[in-house]
């Protein structure tokens, strides 16, 4: 109902009024309220402010840390010394033209050659135990590359020393028993450059031979690496034989008893009185 619909003017007027009180004071509770939240919100500022500082001080602090540190072990890692001659060839050269049997591999954190440890220096320097053979980008070929290229007469000679020393004719890096290192384009690099040891005519060195012997089982299969595991497996090839299984026995155990005599393992009286009990 509208004011002008009230006919006591008395009335009329006293409503008005009672209207008009209440819009004042609704607005002036509006606007104590307005200012009760900005004081509170000051209140809060003044109580709050020292800790969002401290927690903006303490987080801009731990960052600062955290960069430092991060700064500090990048630092270290750059100061340590880099085998730049391992790091081309085991992570930038393509594995398809590595020397994936013979070269030197990582195994367990440690870099292996055959069956010895290697160490490389910051200057691409190779020890083998106290043997020291010194950088050269050939040597370097020699060992990695699988048609190696690019070398003189003494970088051969480096070469066929290392062989030796690290044992890896006899102990390649086989990845899985149907690895077949004797059927490699660095097996013939060997036989073409006279890298072979003398008893060469024991190691499996063309298809037809490997065919042939695996038929018969007379086939020479290459050495573990482990003096124990040479042992095992001699008494395995022992037990056999003795079985009645001679033949094709007879050079397995050879090529071990050799191996454990280079090694200094047997006396040249113990390899004999071996052969004499298999007629080798």
């Amino acid at each position: 109902m509208a004011f002008i619909d009230i006919k006591d003017p008395i009335k009329r007027e006293e409503i008005v009024n009672d209207y008009i009180k209440n819009i004042k004071e609704i607005r002036a509770r509006s606007e104590n309220e307005k200012v009760r939240g900005i004081s509170q919100r000051q209140d809060l500022a003044k109580v709050f402010q020292p800790v969002v500082q401290a927690t903006e001080k303490s987080a801009s602090q731990i960052t600062s840390e955290l960069k430092n540190l991060k700064e500090e072990v990048q630092l270290k890692e750059e100061s340590k010394p880099v085998n730049k001659a391992l790091e081309y060839y085991l992570n930038q050269v393509s594995k398809s033209k590595l020397d994936q049997y013979f070269g030197i591999f990582k195994e367990n954190g440690i870099y292996m050659m055959g069956d010895k440890e290697v160490e490389v220096d910051d200057e691409n320097n190779i020890r083998i135990g106290t043997d020291t053979f010194f950088y050269s980008p050939a040597l370097w070929r020699l060992i990695m590359d699988k048609t190696p290229v690019g070398f003189e007469h003494k970088d051969l000679v480096s070469y066929k020393e290392l062989l030796d020393k690290t044992n890896v004719i006899y102990v390649p890096h086989k990845t899985n028993d149907a690895s077949r290192p004797t059927h490699t384009a660095k097996w013939k690099f060997f036989r073409d450059n006279g890298l072979l040891p003398a008893e060469e005519d024991r190691l499996l060195e063309t298809e037809e031979e490997d065919t042939d012997d695996e038929k018969d089982g007379s086939g020479i299969q290459f050495l573990p690496g482990n003096i124990n595991d040479l042992i095992e497996q001699l008494h395995l090839l022992l037990a056999e034989s003795r079985a009645g299984n001679k033949a094709s026995t007879r050079n397995q155990i050879v090529a071990i008893l050799d191996e454990l005599l280079k090694r200094n393992y047997l006396s040249q009286e113990e390899y004999n009185g071996v052969c004499e009990t298999i007629s080798c």
